[in-house]
């Protein structure tokens, strides 16, 4: 889901290893973001299967584990990436797939330690549809999900696996 180089890199470097396995890839709306991480893995010799972001709960059946990036770690273990990825989460837990998570440590957000919330960005609301097409409705355009810690299987980080729940012991914070 979305574009994450975390991602794409431990990818390539299974496929270096010589391990078989195809990628699903989510459109990633309203920027499309997910074609750039399909290109990119098809550059690489990985299969790709590209599909709408509301078909997860279709192809989710078809998963054996689920692997996104993140835009920022929270201290209670908690992640924020690209809009779309909390019902990502939820469906996989709904299908008994294991959710993880690669990021590196220095997105660890240390003002939520003090308990201040990571901010969502709004986004412009015609990366969405021109508001004169619906006179009247509001329109909202978040860019990012906060995904909790209990979707989480482990977080993949350069320090190895991590479980969310133990992510301030790792981390020495």
């Amino acid at each position: 889901h979305c574009h994450s180089e975390s991602v794409g890199e431990i990818l390539k470097q299974a496929k270096g290893q010589g391990k078989k396995f195809s990628v699903i890839v989510t459109e990633t709306r309203p920027r499309n973001q997910g074609l750039i991480t399909a290109k990119e893995l098809l550059k690489a010799r990985i299969p790709v299967t590209y599909c709408v972001d509301s078909a997860v709960g279709y192809v989710m059946k078809k998963c054996s584990r689920v692997l996104v990036g993140c835009d920022a770690i929270l201290a209670d273990g908690s992640v924020v990436n690209k809009i779309g990825t909390l019902p990502l989460a939820i469906v996989a837990e709904r299908f008994g797939v294991p959710f993880y998570v690669a990021g590196e440590t220095l997105k660890f957000d240390p003002k939520t330690i003090e308990g201040f919330s990571e901010p969502i960005e709004q986004r412009d609301p015609r990366e969405v549809i021109q508001p004169s097409k619906l006179k009247g409705a509001k329109i909202i355009n978040p860019a990012f999900d906060i995904i909790p810690a209990e979707y989480i299987t482990s977080l993949i980080t350069e320090k190895g696996l991590m479980k969310p729940e133990m992510l301030r012991a790792e981390l020495e914070i």
